[in-house]
């Protein structure tokens, strides 16, 4: 959907699969654990897939659309964050419902934990204001220890 903003035409990135335009076109592993969990990747940061392989786990991260059923043998899944409307990734949906009714561990980061909602029958609604650009600094409960974490979420339920 094309509109107007002055003499510029602007396309609606909400009417596009974001997902299936960032994610990998093949599957790749990394790290060498005894454990194994599938990354689909919805857009990934690299960190996710670093910091999963050094928690001494076999990472095999997926393109959004691929059937993880296909793979011999693994301990859990893993949704990606990433960009766009999560309802346009109808085939992740998919493979996330069957995997919750073959009870697979999941966790869900950013949009991959709003297609996990609606994989498991809820539903998700853009807000008109999104929580955007603003890092917050989080204190480690019992320590010293301060971070600041990256917020870039629209909240959508």
């Amino acid at each position: 959907m094309l509109g107007r903003i002055g003499d510029g035409e602007f396309e609606d990135p909400n009417l596009r699969n974001l997902v299936a335009e960032v994610s990998i076109k093949k599957p790749k592993v990394e790290g060498k654990g005894k454990k194994t969990v599938v990354l689909i990747d919805c857009g990934a940061k690299n960190n996710i897939r670093r910091s999963l392989a050094a928690r001494d786990l076999r990472v095999i991260t997926v393109p959004w659309n691929y059937d993880i059923f296909k793979l011999k043998k693994f301990h859990g899944l893993v949704i990606s964050n990433g960009p766009g409307d999560p309802k346009m990734a109808g085939k992740t949906i998919e493979t996330v419902r069957a995997a919750l009714s073959k009870k697979i561990p999941i966790l869900g980061i950013c949009l991959g934990n709003q297609i996990l909602a609606l994989a498991a029958g809820g539903n998700t609604k853009k807000l008109k204001f999104g929580h955007r650009g603003q890092n917050q600094p989080c204190r480690l409960v019992g320590t010293d220890k301060c971070f600041l974490t990256t917020q870039n979420h629209e909240i959508l339920f």
